[in-house]
């Protein structure tokens, strides 16, 4: 699972990158470069899991971080840089970064503008590659009549339609069929979307007022955060005992930067599962509606090919009662075959035979 983080340049991408994964990279203007990094999904409910199996290894859910160069206004319709497009294409979601703070050309911030730069650079960019792929169907068609190339032909029309609307692609619903068909494109508005405003202390009040300005321009699978990425990038760097006391300092249950996380985790329709022992207890990433089969083999390809059921039981129940044994007694214990849709905080046990 990877999220991309872009936006205009001078933002503050890489700061905010660097608080997330934990990993300090130093801004190099002028060039076009691409860093990775992989962030733990923050998650309460793993520590105290281990605290009752005292498991060797404690392994979280991650994110991929990805930080691109500077998306340069008009660039769209002519077509990305290569490397630009590749590093961008890999990902699952993008996480767009308007700048909240006074440049250093001295202009005040217009993140709204930032906002409707990007989305703008990203329908240009996808209605493109659309054009080019319409133009070249219907070549082909002339050649031969193919029902695929037919139905191919009708959905990019569709989406051309919503293009020239100036809507991205996200604010359609497509079926399974579509959705794969689409996926190979990569299309930069299809994406979901999440804004995060990078604040700085003397503009922070203009925050909720930002906010609401860009809020009203989202669609579906989009969503909005501010947060203030020096400090997020400085609080990162602390000790853990450290940032705790900071955080209690300034009356912060936690970092925004974990928001930041679970926001992209949930755009995405993902979910945790967990998997507990002596030996490990770790947090799983599927995706929502995902079977009980798949979730196994998700840990395995063994546990799937050789599935025969899945025991299966809540965190809270396990946090509660302490004891796997005592949640059998209490026949908080479900016996679940192939089919049944793991649901987030499931605890699962993989009965399988090869």
């Amino acid at each position: 699972m990877q999220v991309g983080l872009v936006g205009l340049p001078r933002v503050g991408k890489t700061t905010i990158f660097s608080a997330l994964v934990g990993q300090r990279i130093e801004r190099s203007y002028g060039k076009r470069e691409t860093h990775y990094g992989v962030a733990k999904v923050p998650d309460t409910r793993l520590p105290k899991l281990s605290q009752i199996y005292n498991p060797k290894r404690e392994i979280y859910a991650t994110v991929e971080f990805v930080d691109v160069g500077g998306l340069e206004s008009g660039t769209g319709k002519k077509g990305y840089e290569e490397d630009f497009l590749k590093a961008l294409s890999q990902t699952n979601a993008l996480a767009l970064v308007v700048r909240g703070f006074e440049g250093e050309d001295g202009l005040p911030p217009n993140p709204v503008r930032e906002f409707n730069i990007a989305e703008e650079e990203f329908l240009l960019n996808d209605l493109g590659i659309i054009e080019k792929r319409i133009e070249k169907l219907q070549v082909q068609l002339k050649k031969m009549q193919n029902p695929q190339f037919n139905v191919e032909l009708k959905l990019l029309e569709k989406c051309k339609e919503v293009l020239d609307q100036n809507q991205p692609l996200r604010t359609l619903t497509f079926t399974n069929e579509e959705d794969k068909l689409l996926r190979g494109f990569q299309f930069l508005s299809y994406k979901p979307l999440l804004v995060i405003l990078n604040l700085s202390e003397f503009y922070f009040h203009q925050a909720e007022e930002w906010e609401k300005q860009i809020q009203s321009e989202l669609t579906i699978r989009s969503e909005f955060l501010a947060l203030q990425g020096e400090l997020e990038r400085e609080i990162s760097e602390l000790e853990e005992a450290d940032r705790d006391l900071f955080l209690e300092e300034l009356g912060i249950h936690e970092p925004a930067s974990h928001k930041v996380i679970r926001t992209c985790y949930h755009l995405l329709d993902y979910i945790t599962f967990f998997t507990v022992g002596e030996e490990e207890c770790r947090a799983w990433t599927i995706k929502r509606n995902t079977t009980a089969v798949g979730a196994a083999a998700t840990i395995h390809s063994d546990l799937a090919r050789g599935f025969i059921r899945a025991e299966v039981s809540r965190c809270e129940d396990l946090l509660q009662h302490q004891s796997m044994h005592l949640l059998k007694e209490k026949g908080l214990v479900r016996l679940e075959g192939k089919n049944y849709l793991v649901q987030d905080g499931d605890v699962l046990f993989i009965r399988f035979a090869i």
